[in-house]
């Protein structure tokens, strides 16, 4: 009962999951979710980073940063937590303060990633490489390049996409090279993992309306269309589903292409990522309406009137509502057919409703006993009480 109470008092858009907003948020702009291996999940917003353990948030924030907003929060085997500022500055968090890392100069905010020993990070002359327990400087890269787009690690290598070119590098520092965007003309496109089976890319404006999938040695194996969508925003590999975030909510496919839900999920927030925590929660981060959690998609939220509900109960054909008004609607069992059965015009809350299914009759009380039925038959106070003693709503 408290999940239906608490679903239509929402009042959100037809056919989205019920959800709730973060708790006591200290903004709307969040463009990164994390969660740690303690449980613990991290926001990377435009007030810097930010810590919640369920209750309250810890903003960690050091005066030797160039600037606070940034992305890309990852965890190295340490337990370290790292985040990137949009100047490309890495930063990470060591004995509850945040550090700034030691780094060449940045060309923008370009990526970074952990393999299994080692730190690799893009920079303007090229690829940094860092051990991951000390974080010694090792070597660099020399790479040219004028944009750098995008980077992510599949099976232990490095993979980096700049001035349309793509690259991979190994654990022993070999570097591969491949043309496939060179003619393409996308603007900025993301690479990805999809779990360990290959990688995928998208563009940033999807120019082409597709989707590309390719090995691990950047070998294409297939495209799919994508039409729908104008600007992407990221991805996120999710119930081995691939969830595209874009300025118009969030939009989930299988890898074959195939559309897994019919609508974007909130059409109205410009989607940042989507995580799913340790205990299945899903949470929904935008730039616009801060962080949401979903507790299961498949519950829906339906608008049914403007009224706060107080009471509902189940009828043969649908659900009976009473609201904060005094009022008592009728709906189906979609919640598409609404018909206010009763209306006395005050704000007296009509604290139960029962349905009695063998009499066909409602049962409700507000400032006290009543009853409506089709026959306009009235029983006796004492049989109404007895009928809410069965129901368990008196004791």
């Amino acid at each position: 009962m408290v999940w239906f109470l608490l679903l239509f008092c929402l009042q959100a858009n037809a056919q989205q999951p019920f959800s709730f907003p973060l708790p006591n948020q200290l903004t709307d702009v969040v463009y990164n979710i994390h969660q740690d291996s303690k449980g613990f999940v991290w926001l990377a917003t435009n007030k810097g980073l930010m810590r919640y353990d369920g209750y309250e948030y810890q903003l960690y924030r050091s005066d030797k940063q160039t600037s606070v907003a940034g992305s890309n929060i990852q965890e190295d085997k340490y337990g370290r937590i790292w985040y990137q500022n949009f100047d490309g500055f890495l930063y990470y968090v060591k004995s509850n303060s945040l550090e700034t890392f030691q780094q060449n100069t940045p060309v923008g905010f370009s990526g970074y990633g952990f393999t299994k020993n080692y730190l690799f990070l893009v920079q303007k002359e090229g690829v940094d490489i860092f051990e991951v327990s000390s974080l010694k400087f090792i070597k660099t890269i020399k790479i040219s390049f004028d944009l750098a787009e995008s980077s992510t690690v599949f099976k232990d290598n490095f993979y980096f996409i700049a001035d349309n070119m793509m690259y991979v590098i190994d654990e022993n520092f070999n570097v591969i090279k491949k043309d496939f965007f060179k003619n393409k003309k996308l603007h900025i496109k993301y690479i990805y993992p999809y779990k360990n089976e290959s990688l995928f890319v998208v563009s940033k404006l999807n120019e082409a309306k597709e989707m590309y999938f390719f090995d691990e040695n950047l070998k294409l194996n297939y495209t799919f269309p994508i039409p729908e969508i104008n600007l992407i925003q990221g991805a996120d590999i999710i119930d081995n589903h691939i969830w595209v975030h874009t300025s118009n909510g969030i939009y989930v496919y299988e890898k074959n292409g195939k559309r897994v839900y019919k609508n974007a999920f909130f059409p109205q927030n410009s989607s940042s990522q989507t995580i799913k925590d340790h205990q299945n929660n899903y949470w929904f981060s935008s730039v616009n309406e801060g962080v949401s959690v979903v507790p299961e998609l498949n519950h829906k939220v339906y608008s049914v009137h403007d009224s706060d509900f107080m009471r509902f109960c189940k009828t043969n054909d649908g659900y009976l509502i009473g609201t904060e008004n005094g009022e008592i609607i009728s709906t189906d069992k979609a919640f598409q057919n609404n018909k206010i059965l009763r209306s006395i015009g005050q704000k007296v809350p009509t604290y139960y409703v029962y349905f009695d299914s063998k009499e066909q009759q409602v049962i409700f009380s507000d400032l006290g006993f009543s009853i409506e039925d089709r026959f306009e038959n009235i029983r006796r106070v004492a049989e109404i009480a007895n009928l809410f003693l069965q129901n368990g709503s008196m004791v």
